[in-house]
Formats: C-alpha cells, structure tokens, sequence
C-alpha cells in the first residue's frame, strides 16, 4: 500500500495559485499588506474556499479581480472566526480536503 495524493478540484487549484501570489498581486502599499501575505501564507486552502463559497457558488466564475477580492475577505474571515470554525464550514459546505490518503 501507498498513500496517493488526492485529486485537486479547478477551484482548489485556483485559490492555492491565488494564495502563492498574494504578495505579487497586492501592491506594497496596499493597506494591510503585510497582513494579508501572512494571512496567506498560514490559510489553508480548503478554509479559504468554504469562506469564499459563502457569498459565491461558483469561484470559477469570478473574474480575476473579484476572484482576489472574495480570497482577502476569506482570509479576513478566517482571522476573525479562526480555524475551528473555518474547519466547521467547510464540512458543512462540504469541501473536500486536500492532502495524502487512501491507498493505491
């Protein structure tokens, strides 16, 4: 037995790209900067989308800005209500995790 990596959905793969590039995609002087990079860097995908599909159904269908737009108010989210109850949302939004499991 092995582990597997499992699959990566369109949208998970969006936010994870969108998170790498926060600090390309904010200009330095953008209010709260420093914050939203780190934010970024400790946010986990899977939180980040069950935020954002709080106010979206469809994240693909965002264009670039607006798709910017939702992820800092995610991440602002996940700051105020924390990670127990960014987890709680995402299983009951139903997001699927992201990682190693099941067997090859």
């Amino acid at each position: 037995m092995s582990d597997v990596i499992t699959q990566i959905t369109p949208v998970q793969r969006r936010i994870i790209s969108a998170l790498c590039d926060v600090a390309h995609l904010l200009p330095k002087e953008a209010k709260d900067s420093k914050r939203l990079r780190k934010l970024a860097r400790n946010a986990g995908p899977r939180h980040v989308e069950a935020w954002m599909l709080t106010t979206n159904p469809d994240l693909m269908a965002l264009d670039p800005k607006a798709f910017l737009r939702e992820l800092l108010v995610a991440l602002y989210c996940i700051e105020e209500k924390g990670e127990a109850e960014s987890e709680a949302l995402a299983e009951r939004r139903g997001v699927p995790q992201i990682g190693v499991g099941g067997t090859a």
